[in-house]
């Protein structure tokens, strides 16, 4: 069985918004029930997250106990059981409350980074780092993000997902909105 030895995670450095090519392969190789085409939303709801680890811990992970639903409900309840098992097999610092709702709610680069430190701690293998070249000056205009797709993802955030009072959705928009005309 794998080491539960786990470095902290650092939250100051950007998040990964796409699978390295080792990761992908070895996901591949575990021969799970879907293939991975899309995985934030792939992994959104654990089913996956499950299947991976029964790989690796047959008689702590029961698959029947998993559902492959879509709903938050389902999403909630599957993300609960592996929480649940990370902390009976000594893997808490793998994630936390708040990373585990990004994922739920399929956050860019939030399901990368909990796979790489899943495929470093599964496999005792370190994830080579791709650096990328940067490119010069500002982007032009007509590469930047539109007011609309900054207010899309603004009001797709974990903590905004179950928000319910309008003048902090609001806020949260001309946040957006701000940030965008400047």
């Amino acid at each position: 069985f794998p080491t539960t030895t786990m470095e902290a995670k650092d939250d100051a450095q950007p998040k990964p918004r796409n699978l390295s090519r080792e990761v992908l392969r070895w996901l591949q190789s575990l021969d799970l029930a879907y293939s991975v085409k899309n995985p934030k939303r792939d992994f959104a709801n654990g089913f996956l997250v499950a299947e991976i680890f029964s790989r690796y811990y047959e008689k702590e992970v029961q698959m029947h106990s998993y559902d492959n639903g879509t709903a938050l409900k389902v999403r909630k309840d599957n993300w609960m059981q592996l929480q649940k098992f990370f902390r009976k097999a000594g893997l808490e610092g793998l994630t936390d409350g708040p990373e585990v709702d990004a994922i739920m709610h399929a956050e860019d680069g939030a399901v990368v980074a909990f796979l790489n430190r899943a495929y470093e701690l599964l496999t005792q293998r370190k994830v080579q780092e791709v650096v990328k070249p940067k490119l010069g000056g500002p982007a032009p205009g007509y590469a930047r993000a539109t007011g609309s797709s900054l207010v899309k993802g603004a009001l797709k955030s974990a903590e905004l997902s179950e928000e319910k009072d309008d003048v902090t959705l609001q806020a949260k928009v001309g946040e957006a909105l701000d940030g965008h005309e400047a």
